[in-house]
């Protein structure tokens, strides 16, 4: 394609559009989507008999890295996309489990979920009292976030586990 520009002008806005495009690609990373990356990783963690929690973090490692050269909020967003993740397994695994209680105790793992996302939105909360202002409290809060949820997501699936294989 760019072999065949004849005009300056209209190679640049087409060498432009390129890297415009497989900007979002180059941003997941090597290991691709972190959809892709934490699937991976629960998975290896299963197949090796070894502990889940070794995949919080996974997709976002690249996170740490922004700090030096980008906004607070940047790197705040880099942590919501792995914390989305997590979201995602956690109502996955939250509904697979809802459906293997009987009504009472549906209502209770509910009450339970509840009570828990509470708490996490206010553990959450101490980077942004700790650093009133500074522009570390976001980032410092998105991780927690990511990491309370991905923790959350691996609890709901080794319940879910223990229950499928009784």
């Amino acid at each position: 394609m760019i072999s065949q520009c004849r005009m300056v002008g209209a190679c640049l806005l087409l060498l432009a559009w390129v890297v415009a495009a497989m900007a979002p690609a180059a941003a997941k990373g090597r290991n691709g989507s972190p959809e892709r990356t934490i699937q991976a990783c629960l998975e290896t963690a299963r197949d090796a008999g070894s502990s889940r929690t070794e995949c919080i973090g996974r997709a976002s490692k690249s996170c740490e890295g922004l700090a030096e050269t980008e906004s607070g909020q940047a790197v705040a967003d880099c942590y919501d996309r792995e914390t989305a993740v997590w979201d995602d397994l956690l109502n996955t695994y939250y509904g697979a489990l809802r459906t293997l209680f009987e009504k009472p105790s549906a209502d209770k793992l509910r009450a339970a979920q509840i009570a828990w996302i509470s708490w996490r939105d206010k553990r959450c909360e101490l980077p942004h009292l700790v650093h009133d202002g500074a522009s570390m409290a976001l980032p410092m809060a998105a991780r927690c976030l990511m990491e309370t949820t991905a923790q959350r997501a691996i609890d709901l699936a080794e319940a879910l586990d223990t229950l499928q294989t009784r």
